[in-house]
């Protein structure tokens, strides 16, 4: 492991291994999102709203809500797979693979910023890399000659025949990522275009769900925010036509949050920045850090369980994904000088889970015995 950066690099069967252990704790966080039993989130909504008299129909409900995120964790879980080497002996036509090495944050145990980087530019100048490798049939011809002709020395014959396979991966990588939308259209932008998904109609207002994501350069661990708002007809930043949706310049550009900022401060600032928009519900949520050997110059907010580095010092491959989520609802609204404010609540409803080995699960269990957060067995 590279000790000089602050990333390690990682290569070969380390990097397959790693990115495995990644890519199922994260197809267990998006199905257990779903599936989750949220009764007691529910209870206590349900009793802060009866005492707020709150107006529910102007709510989507926590199931939707979860729906959403767990979307997103899947997309993000989608962008991770073009860092490894698909093999699939069923769909030979869906096997890729470019990347021998990549880079993990020593401050997240995430993959580093710099991969997705790579991942824009090999995009940008996909012509520029086909170029460079050869067509299917003259790696064919290649290996043909290769097996049944002399020209190789024995000794060197299965190096000559990777060589020529790893050729067929990249070419197969570039053909599906010409055709793949990436999470961000540019590497240095900081979040993803917003989009936008019509919830319901209700006369002069329209209920609508935007989303979009965060990648913090630090860390490499992604920021899920979504955000649901009433649009009344005096100003319409979100419109649709035949294309799709479209947010507005001016609201896309107001959605650029600092990490500090709490969720019932999101709400309050759309709300004070457009007359039309009526925001009930904000939830951010970070995916990550994901505690293992590579977690090594953790943050304050990084810092690894004292559980986890327990069992790492016992089990060096085990890996633990943690995910946080903070949310702010405000259904009801009063008029203030002749304006429509939502109600703001400066309060912080949140949740934690982290997904583990099932063998762990019970040791991680006991640590957070009475709090609110759940564990997902991978």
């Amino acid at each position: 492991m590279n000790e000089d950066l602050n990333f390690h690099k990682v290569r070969g069967e380390e990097k397959d291994r790693y990115l495995s252990m990644l890519d199922r704790s994260l197809e267990v966080l998006a199905q257990g999102l779903v599936d989750q039993d949220i009764t007691r989130q529910k209870q206590v909504l349900s009793e802060f709203g009866k005492e707020n008299e709150w107006d529910w129909g102007r709510l989507p409900g926590q199931e939707q809500i979860c729906k959403s995120i767990a979307k997103n964790v899947e997309r993000i879980r989608q962008e991770y797979l073009w860092f490894h080497t698909l093999i699939d002996p069923k769909d030979p036509e869906q096997n890729r693979g470019y990347f021998d090495e990549i880079g993990i944050s020593k401050n997240s145990g995430m993959p580093w910023i710099f991969n997705f980087v790579t991942l824009n530019r090999l995009k940008r100048e996909i012509e520029a890399e086909f170029g460079k490798l050869p067509s299917y049939v003259d790696a064919v011809k290649e290996l043909k000659k290769t097996v049944l002709e002399d020209y190789v020395d024995v000794d060197d014959v299965e190096a000559k025949l990777e060589e020529i396979h790893k050729g067929a991966l990249k070419r197969s990588f570039l053909e599906q990522l010409a055709d793949a939308e990436l999470l961000r259209k540019d590497s240095s932008a900081t979040y993803t275009t917003p989009e936008a998904t019509k919830i319901k109609s209700m006369g002069a207002e329209e209920l609508w769900n935007i989303t979009y994501m965060k990648l913090n350069h630090g860390t490499g661990t992604f920021e899920i925010y979504s955000i649901d708002l009433w649009q009344d007809n005096r100003e319409q930043h979100i419109t649709e036509d035949a294309e799709g949706t479209k947010v507005s310049e001016r609201f896309r550009t107001s959605l650029s949050f600092s990490q500090k900022n709490h969720a019932w401060y999101i709400l309050r600032r759309i709300d004070q920045n457009f007359k039309s928009l009526h925001p009930v519900h904000v939830t951010r949520a970070t995916v990550g850090p994901f505690e293992n050997k590579y977690l090594t110059a953790p943050t304050r907010d990084t810092k690894l369980l004292s559980p986890v580095q327990r069992i790492l010092e016992t089990d060096a491959e085990a890996g633990v994904l943690r995910f946080t989520r903070q949310y702010s609802l405000a259904p009801n609204h009063n008029e203030i000088h002749g304006k429509l404010r939502q109600e703001v609540y400066q309060k912080n409803w949140s949740d934690e889970i982290i997904v583990c080995p099932g063998k762990y699960s019970s040791t991680l269990g006991h640590m957070i015995l009475g709090t609110d957060v759940k564990i997902f067995e991978r």
